[in-house]
């Protein structure tokens, strides 16, 4: 088992993959105390890493 996980970090370090985020808006934090937010754009960019889902 531990050979095959060595395999695969191998294998990902190899071919580099990567994940394309598209772009999108989010709303940031601003103000005294962080109470107001303002909607910020974020253009798209390709993420280094695979990243898990979130549970």
């Amino acid at each position: 088992m531990n050979t095959l996980l060595s395999f695969i970090q191998v294998f990902t370090c190899l071919f580099g993959f990567r994940q394309r985020v598209n772009s999108h808006a989010k709303y940031q934090a601003f103000g005294t105390r962080w109470s107001r937010h303002r909607l910020r754009h974020i253009d798209a960019y390709t993420r280094k890493r695979h990243r898990p889902g979130r549970t």
